[in-house]
């Protein structure tokens, strides 16, 4: 309806008009999503008497979600820890790959050895060309190991980075959660309150038109 007057109170109706119509575009049952700050106009040392308190809930509300919105640290970490996760999963079938190229030539210097001893003790090889046998297969082993013992760490680093980026996520949604359902509950606080306000402070005619007084 149409104002027509206030009743005396602290709080001025050009701060209580600009409060009203900063919250007013946005629906009471509606929650407040992120996309939708960068459209709300707070005023900062707006004197508001009785509806101090509520606006400055829901104006710490505000500034503490819109601070958490455009902090990129989360956006940081999580590209860090996942393109380093994506690092370790190349890097771990690269392993696997070499792994099965080792296996194959460890089998294949380990025939040579088995023939180096059957010919050694027929008399047949030097012992330097039988320990230059030995010591072959021995480095083929020893390589297969190394590449396994790489293998098994990149599977604990993979398997700690999954849980961690599934944490981080876990935690950065339930902050996010935390702080929208803060804003929202001061956004309704604040517009009910606005609404008791305007009922108390507001002389409001029911219809459209001009009020005109006349001596009794």
């Amino acid at each position: 309806g149409q104002h027509l007057g206030m009743i005396e109170n602290p709080c001025s109706y050009e701060n209580a008009s600009h409060l009203a119509k900063t919250i007013g575009s946005l629906k009471l049952n509606e929650r407040i999503q992120s996309k939708k700050l960068s459209e709300i106009d707070l005023k900062r040392n707006l004197e508001l008497g009785e509806l101090q308190v509520p606006y400055e809930a829901f104006l710490k509300n505000f500034r503490d979600y819109t601070y958490f919105i455009n902090n990129r640290s989360y956006e940081r970490e999580f590209v860090l820890m996942e393109s380093q996760l994506d690092k370790n999963l190349k890097l771990f079938q690269q392993s696997i790959e070499q792994k099965k190229i080792q296996e194959n030539e460890l089998t294949l210097f380990k025939e040579k050895y088995n023939r180096a001893i059957e010919l050694m003790s027929k008399g047949i090889i030097s012992k330097d060309d039988f320990d230059s046998s030995k010591g072959l297969y021995l480095q083929k082993r020893y390589s297969l190991k190394g590449t396994e013992t790489n293998i098994t760490s990149l599977e604990i680093s993979i398997e700690d980075l999954r849980r961690n980026i599934l944490t981080k996520k876990r935690s950065f949604n339930l902050e996010n959660e935390r702080l929208l359902l803060n804003l929202n509950q001061s956004f309704k606080t604040l517009k009910a309150e606005l609404s008791l306000w305007e009922q108390r402070y507001l002389l409001i005619s029911p219809i459209q038109g001009r009020a005109v007084f006349t001596d009794i």
